[in-house]
């Protein structure tokens, strides 16, 4: 089986390769700079493609030539989300390649409603287009935040550093709300599950649901204080009827363009609302033993700087 995978030099399209090709997949990848690609960590692949844009058709005509799936793992931008995305669909399709498996690995989108979370906006109108224009059936998966960001400025309750202590701020009973949260290594053993099973071979489709784990600020605030015996703040900053005027008023005032700037708001309005709860979840071969909470917090101490780097793109690229 010959999958393409496209940003296969991103931090998750690395880890999907390294897994792909331990089970013995074939794996191209997709691209804008051959230098960035490790195969000491994704295994050695069959070939690469260069792209010198998200819209560069030549280029992606020719990756996906000859594939059996494609992944999409570019980096999380609104233009990669939706054009990007729509261009790379277009390319399989026309390819006639029938299994897609869709750029999502994140929150539900079946509670929210357009417009209401612009940061997923991009992916509830690509899954709206290629429902209404395409016979291929894409795979979405859901797996809550990316552990990478729970200790960080985008995680859970703005994780902020500048204080003498860690701080995270709450509104209402948002301390107490569950937050579903994936761990990449975990992400990638499970998409490629999802890849191989029978129902995604049969083109099937479909939407699956995974997770390492889902804990509660005060839970996230434990863990780190039990692995480095640092106390972390937890601030309540008022009622959620708080949250809602400041998401209201952030959204007025900005703007759309400026939606990053209310990200976190936006974001912690939503889990205490509880729109991003999961109920049921896919039990993959892999999804047996999961990261826990404790585990990641003592490995992201080894690899802190690696995670500030993949923290600092994800401003950059915003």
């Amino acid at each position: 089986m010959l999958v393409l995978i496209a940003g296969i030099t991103g931090n998750l399209g690395t880890r999907l390769a390294k897994v792909a090709t331990s089970r013995g997949l074939q794996v191209r990848g997709l691209g804008r700079d051959r230098t960035k690609l490790d195969e000491k960590k994704t295994g050695i692949i069959e070939s690469f493609v260069t792209s010198q844009t998200y819209y560069d058709i030549p280029a992606l005509e020719t990756a996906v030539e000859g594939v059996d799936a494609v992944i999409c793992a570019y980096s999380p931008t609104a233009i990669l989300d939706l054009e990007g995305h729509l261009l790379l669909f277009r390319a399989a399709e026309r390819a006639g390649v029938t299994i897609f498996l869709a750029s999502s690995w994140g929150h539900p989108l079946d509670k929210i409603s357009f417009g209401e979370y612009e940061h997923y906006d991009t992916h509830i109108a690509f899954k709206q287009q290629v429902a209404m224009t395409s016979s291929i059936k894409p795979v979405f998966m859901n797996v809550g935040i990316f552990a990478d960001l729970l200790y960080g400025p985008f995680g859970p309750g703005g994780w902020d550093t500048t204080g003498a202590n860690p701080t995270i701020e709450y509104w209402g009973q948002g301390n107490k709300r569950k937050i579903h949260w994936s761990e990449l290594n975990d992400v990638a053993e499970w998409t490629i599950d999802v890849l191989q099973s029978k129902d995604v071979q049969a083109g099937k489709g479909g939407t699956y649901q995974m997770q390492s784990g889902a804990s509660t600020l005060e839970e996230f605030a434990a863990t780190w204080t039990k692995v480095t015996g640092e106390e972390v703040n937890l601030v309540n900053r008022g009622s959620l009827e708080d949250l809602e005027s400041l998401v209201y008023t952030a959204r007025k005032e900005k703007g759309t363009g400026r939606y990053i700037e209310y990200l976190v708001n936006a974001t912690s309005l939503l889990h205490t609302r509880g729109a991003f709860i999961m109920t049921e979840f896919d039990l993959m071969e892999s999804s047996k033993t999961r990261t826990t909470l404790e585990e990641y917090v003592t490995a992201l101490l080894t690899n802190r700087n690696t995670v500030k780097e993949y923290i600092k793109k994800l401003e950059s690229v915003h």
